[in-house]
């Protein structure tokens, strides 16, 4: 039930999102475009994460190792989207070669951290189940 409300808060944010950025701007510069780009590719990149990360049931404790992954998603969505809105509101201009890098440099530097942090999450439920087996029960 929970991956329902997950994902439909997903789509409705990115409908939301989509028809801001195509009603707002009087005109589409090549900043905007490549906004409306990149914030797609997020979107999407994310849902395939989400999918990842949830392809079966999730426990609690499953879910506890992957809320780093997921927060670092959500941030990145945040961020995305604040920053395509202040570019659509203000009319905020960078050259086309500066638009492209600092949204190149963000996804790859977002998803390094997801990588980063998947591979962590290995070792962590690695680690946790050898404490588990010295673990010694006080009382029954």
């Amino acid at each position: 039930m929970n991956k329902k409300i997950g994902f439909a808060i997903w789509g409705i944010t990115f409908a939301f999102y989509v028809f801001l950025m195509l009603i707002i701007p009087d005109n589409y510069t090549s900043d905007i475009v490549i906004t409306i780009v990149f914030t797609g590719i997020a979107y999407v990149s994310q849902l395939l994460l989400w999918l990842y990360l949830f392809n079966s049931e999730t426990t609690s404790d499953e879910l506890f190792y992957k809320s780093p992954i997921i927060l670092v998603s959500i941030a990145y969505l945040i961020f995305q989207f604040v920053v395509a809105m202040i570019k659509v509101y203000t009319g905020w201009t960078e050259p086309f070669k500066t638009t492209l890098i600092i949204n190149i440099s963000e996804l790859f530097i977002v998803w390094f951290l997801i990588i980063l942090l998947i591979g962590v999450n290995a070792h962590i439920k690695n680690v946790d189940s050898r404490q588990e087996d010295h673990r010694t029960i006080l009382h029954k």
